[in-house]
């Protein structure tokens, strides 16, 4: 799917599960695909980032579009930048890690190797078998001086009353990154640790400008299985960058992993991120001051929003047949992180009424609906429910389109080409409306009906067509004196080409009082026996239709 930008410009846009060993797991990342014509603001970015509502958004340059001033970088080189959901920040690994898979699926086999140009240096990303290694600076924290030591007390403070009394180990900052690492002693449980993010940020520094908080303790310590296998194990804060907790951050062991290496006197090599959706890291500290940091990955879905203000809501259209449990809806809710994520499914018996009268609207219009939160099911939700709407009549429409486009070239061919200004289609009562440009002679038009039935779609019920155009134009006396003319063609009920049809004029009213912004009131129709309609459009959703009769034929029947 893609973003709609400013109505008229498609952005593809993705989310990734970085450091996931299964879809719905690790570290989801939103990467927003940018083309050589496309332009966005730091605001417009800034917007779609709140919009996404993931920790961090990723936007990437592909090559034709990766310019630095007038540098342009080679192909296998991107122009990459992330934003939180409040503002933009350096370096981030997850993301990077979430959009390199997203161009390793663009691009297939072109490269197994991008770089990416940031704000924070140059950046590789390397496609492994059934993993992803990112070449990321070193960050080391260094130890606190009285300065840095008073300015960070109340933090630490914090972080004591949470973890427990006598649980630091030891304290660095990484001036790199701007993240403030603590060391805990072996007792902490650090997976069932109950951590508010919000402590944090109303004990931030004075002096010293913080981006986040990492708790780590030694992994495969005696009396817990949670750090078996890993030589450390970690979380990470950042409600200073608008992330509450990061479900597995890859930039903190640039800092991790350099401490963690003194304090083992090994080359670590493997840690995990214990979140409540966690992810495994692959490490690799290289000589020349940079830290390979690899992780497996899943792209979960392309999805998109049409604008960046209101409520934004998520909705997943469920398919017959197919069944998701209460648990799959809810790991599906967090994922996308919306306020609410709707899951929509048609209802058994609209299947049924599509199948037996083959067409969509509008006996197929219920719905089951069902909305979560990325925490809980809600038993109610309005503008969910109003997003899920409109999710529906897009996808129907866009079938109506289809569809009907066979026909739509059966009256181009008819009326010329360039001839169609609009079309309409009516569930009431089932017409297609056809508006032609003023230049089409609609009153000398020859058209064979048959040829409507030649091409009739094959899941929508068609009743008729109506081809119409502005009234009141001076070379063109048929029109004169009307608001609109029309001529209308049933062959799917027998009738070739109706006189004058009354019930057209439900759909032509309300649609030419909108084009021409008044209140129609007087219309022709064109057939060869033509007729005059006078028109009263009520607010009560009805119409009156006026029209003189003449009885020519008295008689009766006798049966």
């Amino acid at each position: 799917m893609k973003i709609v930008h400013g109505g008229t410009l498609n952005l593809p846009i993705y989310i990734a599960d970085a450091f996931a060993k299964d879809a719905l797991t690790g570290n989801p990342a939103a990467v927003c695909v940018l083309q050589s014509d496309t332009a966005l603001s730091d605001v417009e970015m800034q917007r779609i980032a709140a919009e996404m509502n993931q920790t961090v958004t990723a936007f990437v340059c592909c090559p034709d579009t990766s310019t630095i001033g007038e540098q342009q970088l080679p192909f296998n080189e991107f122009g990459l930048r992330w934003f939180t959901p409040t503002l933009e920040i350096n370096l981030c690994g997850h993301a990077t890690l979430a959009t390199a898979a997203v161009i390793f699926e663009i691009y297939g086999e072109a490269f197994h190797e991008v770089k990416f140009k940031t704000k924070s240096g140059v950046h590789s990303a390397s496609l492994k078998k059934g993993f992803i290694e990112l070449d990321f600076p070193l960050n080391p924290g260094h130890s606190l001086n009285m300065a840095a030591q008073a300015d960070l007390q109340p933090l630490l403070d914090v972080c004591s009353a949470i973890c427990g009394p006598d649980t630091i180990v030891d304290v660095r900052y990484s001036p790199g990154t701007r993240y403030l690492m603590v060391h805990l002693n072996d007792r902490v449980d650090l997976v069932n640790l109950v951590v508010d993010p919000s402590q944090f940020l109303a004990a931030q520094p004075i002096t010293i400008k913080l981006n986040g908080v990492i708790l780590t303790v030694r992994g495969s310590p005696q009396g817990t299985s949670a750090g078996a296998g890993y030589d450390f194990i970690s979380r990470f804060f950042g409600p200073f960058l608008g992330i509450p907790e990061d479900h597995v951050c890859g930039s903190a062991h640039t800092v991790l992993a350099p401490y963690w290496t003194g304090v083992l006197d090994k080359d670590v090599k493997k840690a995990r991120m214990v979140s409540k959706r966690g992810g495994d890291l692959l490490l690799d500290i290289r000589q020349n001051g940079r830290i390979g940091i690899s992780g497996t990955f899943y792209i979960v879905d392309a999805f998109a929003s049409k604008t960046f203000t209101g409520n934004p809501a998520a909705v997943c259209v469920l398919e017959q047949g197919m069944e998701l449990s209460d648990e799959m809806m809810q790991r599906i809710a967090a994922e996308v992180n919306q306020t609410t994520t709707a899951f929509v499914r048609r209802c058994d018996r609209s299947i049924a009424t599509i199948k037996e009268d083959s067409f969509i609207a509008p006996n197929g219009n219920e719905f089951d609906l069902r909305w979560f939160t990325p925490t809980m099911e809600n038993p109610f939700c309005g503008h969910a429910t109003l997003a899920t709407s409109a999710v529906i009549f897009d996808i129907y429409s866009s079938v109506e389109q289809t569809q009907l486009q066979p026909l739509v070239d059966v009256c181009s061919a008819i009326c010329g080409t360039d001839a169609i200004v609009a079309v309409r289609f009516s569930p009431g009562t089932r017409y297609m409306m056809v508006h032609l440009s003023d230049g089409v002679d609609l009153e000398k038009l020859i058209v064979d009906p048959s040829r409507f039935l030649a091409v009739q779609p094959q899941s929508i019920k068609l009743n008729g067509v109506i081809l119409t155009v502005r009234g009141n134009l001076p070379e063109m006396a048929t029109g004169s004196g009307y608001d609109f003319i029309s001529r209308f063609f049933g062959p799917w009920l027998g009738i070739p080409e109706d006189h004058v049809c009354g019930s057209a004029h439900t759909v032509l009213a309300p649609y030419w009082t909108s084009v021409l912004g008044k209140d129609v009131k007087k219309a022709r129709m064109v057939s060869t026996r033509g007729g005059d309609l006078l028109l009263d459009i009520r607010e009560n959703g009805r119409i009156g239709i006026g029209g003189t009769c003449q009885i020519v034929l008295r008689g009766q029947f006798t049966l």
